[in-house]
């Protein structure tokens, strides 16, 4: 069965990382049955990654401008004053 073609398309970055960090990263992402880390196993954990980082701005965006709108609503102000 063919893969999908994506909608998005890739771009390739160079990126420098802690050499601890690294480490850990290959130790979590090496497959015994390959005896590597399988490709694109590192662009997939850092793409999930930065997903869920910008998941959770916006989640907290969207609770703060809701938090904001629940305060108007409480106390409006007193307007013409």
């Amino acid at each position: 069965m063919a893969r999908p073609i994506s909608t998005i398309r890739t771009v390739s970055k160079n990126i420098r990382l802690s050499e601890d960090v690294v480490a850990k990263m290959e130790l979590a992402l090496f497959s015994e049955a390959e005896g590597r880390i399988p490709v694109g196993a590192q662009a997939e954990l850092i793409e999930n990654l930065l997903r869920a980082h910008f998941n959770g701005i916006e989640r907290a965006a969207r609770r703060a401008s809701k938090e904001a709108i629940k305060a108007e609503l409480a106390d409006p102000g007193v307007e013409g004053g």
